[in-house]
């Protein structure tokens, strides 16, 4: 038990790890908020559906280019310039939620910006 959190002891660890761990966490509420927006305003377990498959089908397919990014370029730019997207795409669904104005194509293609961003910030995580 000595040494389970030893990696917790550097001052950049600690940052990015928390930082990661609050960064996640906001990840996936934003991923199951959009599902349960849809289902609310349609009714349609199908449009529940393709909210959900267009947040993860990214995963799959740009992950590789992820880590192509992730070999050439820093890792640390990466993951900044992946959360300031995700921050300023929450930004935006915020002003949405405000003016009450979500429509199908707002969902689906924010949570397919969501799930890209994920895909490319993955690999350098």
């Amino acid at each position: 038990m000595k040494h389970t959190f030893r990696s917790l002891a550097g001052k950049d660890f600690r940052y990015y790890f928390f930082g990661q761990v609050v960064s996640l966490i906001g990840t996936w509420v934003q991923q199951v908020t959009l599902s349960w927006i849809a289902y609310r305003i349609t009714g349609s377990p199908f449009l529940l559906g393709v909210v959900a498959f267009s947040g993860q089908i990214p995963m799959l397919l740009a992950t590789p280019l992820g880590g192509l990014l992730a070999d050439r370029f820093s890792k640390r730019k990466i993951l900044l310039w992946t959360q300031v997207f995700e921050m300023i795409l929450a930004v935006m669904l915020a002003i949405v939620a405000w003016q009450d104005s979500f429509n199908a194509w707002i969902l689906i293609s924010s949570s397919a910006l969501l799930g890209l961003s994920g895909a490319i910030e993955m690999p350098s995580r």
